[in-house]
C-alpha cells in the first residue's frame, strides 16, 4: 500500500472572498424560499407539491449555507 501526501496551498483571502459570496447568496434564496412559505396565498393555491419543492429547497440551501459556514469558520 502506498500513501501519497499532497500539500495544498490556498489563498486564504481569496477563499474566504468566495465563501462569503456563496454565503451571501445562498442568505438571498433563503429569504426568498421563507418569504413564499410565509405567504399564505402562496401555500393555500399553490398545488401541495411546488409548496413541498419550496420546503426542499429551502431545506438544502440552509445546509449548504451551513457547509460553507463551517468552512468558513475554519479559515478564521
Amino acid at each position: 500500500m502506498c500513501k501519497l501526501l499532497l500539500k495544498v496551498e490556498i489563498d486564504v483571502a481569496a477563499e474566504k472572498s468566495r465563501l462569503q459570496k456563496e454565503i451571501a447568496a445562498l442568505q438571498k434564496q433563503i429569504s426568498i424560499c421563507q418569504n413564499k412559505l410565509n405567504n399564505k396565498n402562496f401555500v393555500d393555491k399553490a398545488p401541495a407539491a411546488v409548496v413541498e419543492q419550496e420546503n426542499q429547497r429551502l431545506k438544502n440551501f440552509v445546509e449548504n449555507q451551513t457547509k460553507l459556514q463551517q468552512q468558513l469558520n475554519k479559515l478564521n
